[in-house]
């Protein structure tokens, strides 16, 4: 029974490594302590624990040992910036805009009525969007932040022992990603396809989505298990 709950743990822990590092992925352009972050051990083990369940996790997992050094990393991250621009930002119509009404509505129109309603989960879980600016809180960053937030809040209630908020916790998580996650990312891994150089936010892209995916049934398993 303890290697059980030992097992779980980690799995819990590896998952809120793995938010927190796709997280940060998309909430600013990388820069040089992002990349560190990118080859470091514990963040490779975040991913590589997932790769078996999607060739695209296991081929950032790859990705990432496989990160440029030395000499060549100060122009691999000069690509990996101009990417990020590219895709996201502009200066033309960005080519993968990381909103998710974007992906709802043909016009790519932003706050939409699904804005509105992962306003309202944020809210009742006690989130709040930490800006200053008029952004739309469907951003990838915000919602994977967010999913970042409760599993942390998970593994504190599983340590705790308290089995009834360990279960709401991963039914909020498993009705967020369904409801706000699995529709548009695959959408949004799509088009990020249509960057030129494909150096890495392509792959980061995919990445999150297959993850996502995977994620829906380690919590449908957990709220199995809780049931």
């Amino acid at each position: 029974m303890e290697n059980s709950r030992d097992a779980t743990e980690a799995i819990l822990r590896q998952r809120h490594l793995a938010l927190l590092l796709f997280r940060r992925a998309f909430a600013e352009e990388p820069d040089a302590a992002f990349m560190e972050s990118m080859a470091s051990a514990t963040a490779i083990e975040a991913i590589e624990v997932f790769a078996a369940a999607d060739p695209r996790l296991a081929a950032m997992a790859s990705t990432m040992r496989e990160l440029p050094q030395a000499s060549e990393a100060a122009r691999f991250l000069d690509e990996a910036r101009a990417e990020y621009t590219a895709l996201f930002i502009g200066p033309a119509k960005a080519i993968a805009p990381f909103w998710e009404s974007v992906y709802l509505d043909p016009r790519e129109l932003l706050f939409l009525e699904s804005t509105a309603d992962v306003r309202n989960r944020y809210e009742a879980e006690g989130y709040r969007v930490g800006t200053t600016t008029r952004e739309a809180e469907d951003s990838i960053a915000f919602e994977l932040d967010f999913m970042a937030c409760l599993a942390e809040r998970t593994i504190a209630a599983f340590r705790d022992g308290d089995g009834q908020e360990f279960a709401r916790l991963v039914r909020v998580q498993q009705a967020f990603e369904q409801d706000h996650m699995l529709d548009w990312l695959p959408q949004f891994a799509e088009r990020a396809k249509g960057v030129p150089s494909a150096c890495l936010y392509p792959m980061l892209c995919a990445a999150v989505a297959a993850f996502v995916a995977v994620d829906t049934h380690i919590l449908e398993e957990f709220a199995e298990e809780a049931a």
